[in-house]
């Protein structure tokens, strides 16, 4: 016993914790996801197959029983908004379990709809935002899914011309976003403004508690009960400007 407990006192994690009484979001990032891209042969610059695989994956992380209050996704990124009494909000089993459980899911899914054997791998890390940053944090996230969404036009409308990846990418260094907006519109003729809605805010699944109505077998009686099912978001609004939608969501996903 005494040797066991030298050992633990070893593990270097184990006693950093998230509050139990608070939420926070787990991130989880795709590792080596261009290599995956080539493999799997995607579509540029967005593709639908791999999207509705993330939001599987990310489904399937909601129905283990680890119960995330919401997600959103876009490209090879995962937010997840947990309660801090999961895992007794163990940092470390937060950080190994979820992105392990995550890139099982995917690989499946992928599997699944490309017929192709992949291996996946996600890093995670722990943001403790409370509810009063949970809104900004998602709001943040969100303008990264703006950037990557005119970066990954704009990528491959230089890299369809002839560029190689290195002039594209250093024909992209410094510009503005409207002077993306610009090029893309001149030599593709897509506007960045009007693109799928869940490429440029990316996608939301949370869930929601509806009344289903049914009759009791036993008595005759009509009775209500309370439900809740998964859904999926792929037109989300503008979490900045929208913080009261976003707060009355989470509001609703805690109940």
């Amino acid at each position: 016993m005494e040797l066991e407990e030298e050992m633990r006192e070893l593990e270097l994690y184990r006693w950093i914790r998230v509050p139990k009484s608070s939420l926070f979001f787990l991130r989880c990032d795709g590792w080596k996801f261009h290599r995956l891209s080539e493999q799997l042969k995607l579509e540029k610059p967005y593709d639908m197959r791999f999207a509705r695989c993330m939001v599987n994956a990310v489904k399937a992380v909601f129905k283990s029983g680890l119960n995330p209050i919401l997600a959103f996704t876009f490209s090879d990124e995962v937010s997840f908004l947990m309660r801090g009494e999961v895992f007794s909000g163990r940092v470390e089993k937060l950080n190994s379990i979820v992105p392990s459980l995550l890139s099982s899911s995917l690989a499946y899914a992928l599997e699944q709809a490309f017929q192709a054997k992949a291996r996946v791998a996600f890093d995670s890390r722990v943001v403790y935002t409370g509810l009063e940053r949970a809104v900004d944090y998602l709001a943040w996230r969100q303008l990264e899914a703006w950037r990557n969404h005119l970066n990954s036009y704009a990528y491959h409308t230089l890299t369809s011309m002839g560029l190689s990846p290195r002039e594209a990418a250093a024909r992209l260094r410094g510009l503005r976003s409207e002077q993306i907006h610009e090029l893309v519109y001149r030599e593709a003729g897509v506007n960045l403004a009007k693109t799928p809605a869940w490429q440029r805010r990316g996608i939301l699944v949370y869930w929601r508690w509806y009344t289903k109505t049914g009759v009791d077998p036993r008595t005759g009686e009509v009775r209500e009960a309370k439900r809740r099912k998964l859904v999926e978001n792929w037109r989300p609004p503008d979490f900045k400007r929208e913080r009261s939608w976003v707060l009355a969501l989470i509001a609703e996903a805690m109940e």
